[in-house]
């Protein structure tokens, strides 16, 4: 499975947010308390719950 963009609305601190991903690679990294964990839990619920 190839996620290519995320739209997020209200979700932890993401209000109308839209992340695009590239398909050979993904890094997510920013300082701390910048959402880095509430994006991999948003992307867990929506697969897994």
């Amino acid at each position: 499975m190839y996620i290519s963009k995320i739209e997020i609305d209200h979700f932890g601190k993401w209000e109308h947010e839209t992340f695009t991903f590239h398909p050979n690679l993904q890094v997510v990294q920013g300082l701390n308390e910048s959402g880095k964990t509430t994006l991999r839990r948003f992307i867990e619920q929506m697969l897994f719950d």
